[in-house]
């Protein structure tokens, strides 16, 4: 036994008998971590709104390698996640974001590439920069599966469109069957996201809500 401890993100919690929470935490040093907070349900609890869904919480626990439900001391807020209740579309968003990333997480296996992304993600919603952290994240999310994006192409300039084939994540001047077809711009975009040059780029919701669908769909082909 060793005293750990440990921040995280909320991703899900569950009420356990009638005043205690059992709740799932995304950390760097152990990925996907189950706790069981007991008494959190309690009228005086000192942990009442500290576990809401995506709040970042610290706690100190004893570590069993063998177990997999660890009991939660000294719950702290780090930071809540009141602001994404004035975007509920994104809300919503991450909603899904998790429920693929739940499915992918092994309980105890250290993402920890993949939790500093996440935490960049959610500091960039934050301060308003909401489809650029997004989509900078889920590149990040599919490269870690292994099912990367194919940016080499030829003659951009001389094309409105091309088309994302999910099978293979490549882009290509060919329409084939299911592929989605993007802009030119929204390419030269995502290239930049991903090589770490979209500092001073931006993207319209119009564009976003596109990109998006375009890598949710393809992480749930291959991998849900």
């Amino acid at each position: 036994m060793s005293t750990q401890k440990l921040s995280g993100y909320v991703l899900k919690k569950t009420k356990f008998k009638d005043t205690s929470l059992i709740f799932e935490l995304f950390s760097k040093e152990f990925g996907k971590i189950s706790f069981l907070a007991k008494g959190a349900l309690r009228e005086k609890s000192s942990y009442l709104g500290k576990l809401e869904f995506l709040n970042k919480v610290s706690l100190f626990f004893n570590y069993y390698p063998e177990k997999t439900l660890f009991i939660a001391q000294e719950i702290d807020l780090i930071s809540d996640s009141r602001f994404l209740i004035k975007n509920l579309k994104i809300y919503e968003r991450l909603g899904e974001i998790i429920r693929i990333l739940r499915y992918y997480l092994q309980t105890g296996e250290s993402h920890a590439s993949l939790y500093d992304k996440f935490d960049i993600m959610m500091r960039g919603i934050k301060v308003g920069k909401y489809r650029k952290a997004v989509l900078y994240f889920l590149i990040f999310f599919m490269k870690e599966q292994g099912i990367d994006i194919n940016f080499s192409y030829n003659n951009l300039e001389n094309e409105k469109y091309v088309y994302f084939d999910k099978e293979n994540g490549e882009f290509s001047f060919e329409k084939k069957r299911d592929a989605m077809a993007i802009l030119q711009r929204e390419l030269v975009f995502l290239k930049a996201l991903k090589d770490g040059n979209a500092q001073k780029m931006e993207i319209d919701t119009k564009s976003f809500e596109k990109l998006y669908t375009l890598f949710l769909d393809y992480l749930k082909f291959h991998f849900m």
